[in-house]
């Protein structure tokens, strides 16, 4: 039973894997997506705008650039995640049973009958 269940096991971890890899490329987009607001951002305060709105956008850019810290952390957790949930399904997926398998007896061969007792054999 359990020689049948640990590879199921197994696959299902790798399945949890690839769902925390894929929250890990999510977070990759938010990243991005940050990081593109930022540049907006600065182009918006480059073109002559007035102090407050200067200033406001710098603020803008500070909480953006926050957002990226904390998603870059989320992000390496999530890849973490996936890394070792990978590894431990595969292991558990691949591994063989580790009770020993029964084996067959192997029945003796007779032994050869005697060259003395065989009929019709000329001897020295």
């Amino acid at each position: 039973m359990i020689k049948i269940l640990l590879p199921i096991v197994g696959l299902l971890i790798v399945v949890g894997a690839v769902a925390a890899a894929w929250k890990g490329f999510e977070k990759v987009d938010d990243v991005r997506r940050l990081e593109q607001s930022i540049y907006v951002q600065r182009s918006q305060n480059a073109y002559g705008r007035s102090e407050e709105a200067k200033e406001s956008g710098e603020k803008k850019i500070a909480e953006f650039e926050q957002g990226i810290k904390t998603k870059k952390t989320e992000r390496n957790i999530w890849f973490g995640v996936a890394a070792a949930a990978l590894v431990a399904g595969l292991g558990i997926a691949l591994v063989p049973s580790s009770r020993k398998r029964k084996t067959s007896v192997a029945t003796p061969t007779p032994a050869p009958a005697q060259i003395e007792d065989a009929p019709g054999i000329y001897q020295h």
